[in-house]
């Protein structure tokens, strides 16, 4: 499993952020192990995970940590899984914004690629301070990561190369930056930007980039079988 130590404390934002991400990994990660060992990763779904996510954050005792988080400006439609927000009664902005997607049993994979595409979009439509963390966090069974990142479609041509654009966007070796132009995201997720509110734009002519800024393997036996990743989010020439 990841380790949360650290020989020097984070003297920036940048920092604590980075050590935030790992110990988000590394929890959920450890909580995604107990439930393999116990037989119970094929059961639990999203809601347990954001439990469990939910439960880590608020033990950092840095913020407050609201769910189903409703921004300034957005209908009570669209919300964001979690947002990170200031203890200070004068503060306006949040310190971050999470989305969270796990990973369970047989789907539209392909629907699943463009929902979390959407979900990464939607993090960069809040604007955050300090932290300014755009946290997208993937976690399951290792056979649904399969399926996610690597199982090709030879018979089906556009569906291979929404694929291969996804996990062009979303690398899975720690600190590497994926990217997707925004002619490569009108091609392969024309929909990104429709989970979010009439009368909201976030994309501009720019880049959509994925940073991978933690990652936590749950093994039984030194085989693993599920996997938590977390990707901080970014945009070029808004």
């Amino acid at each position: 499993m990841a380790s949360t130590k650290s020989r020097i404390k984070p003297r920036t934002w940048t920092g604590h952020r980075g050590q935030l991400a790992k110990r988000i990994a590394a929890g959920v990660g450890g909580w995604l192990q107990l439930q393999i060992a116990s037989d119970l990763d094929q059961t639990i779904g999203e809601d347990a995970a954001r439990h469990a996510l939910v439960t880590l954050l608020h033990a950092q005792r840095r913020f407050d940590v609201e769910v189903n988080y409703r921004p300034k400006g957005w209908d009570t439609k669209h919300r964001l899984d979690i947002a990170l927000v200031p203890r200070t009664a004068t503060a306006k902005t949040v310190y971050g914004v999470i989305e969270l997607k796990w990973l369970t049993g047989a789907r539209d994979w392909g629907a699943t690629r463009l929902d979390i595409v959407q979900d990464a979009v939607r993090t960069m439509a809040e604007t955050t301070a300090n932290l300014n963390a755009h946290f997208v966090v993937i976690g399951g069974h290792q056979q649904a990561f399969r399926s996610l990142f690597n199982t090709k479609h030879p018979r089906a041509k556009a569906k291979e190369a929404r694929r291969a654009a996804f996990v062009r966007l979303f690398p899975r070796t720690y600190r590497e930056m994926g990217s997707l132009t925004r002619a490569e995201l009108d091609e392969h997720f024309a929909a990104a930007e429709s989970r979010l509110p009439t009368g909201i734009q976030v994309l501009g002519k720019g880049k959509l980039q994925a940073r991978c800024v933690a990652a936590a393997s749950a093994k039984i036996h030194k085989r693993e079988q599920g996997f938590v990743y977390v990707w901080q989010i970014g945009l070029t020439g808004r």
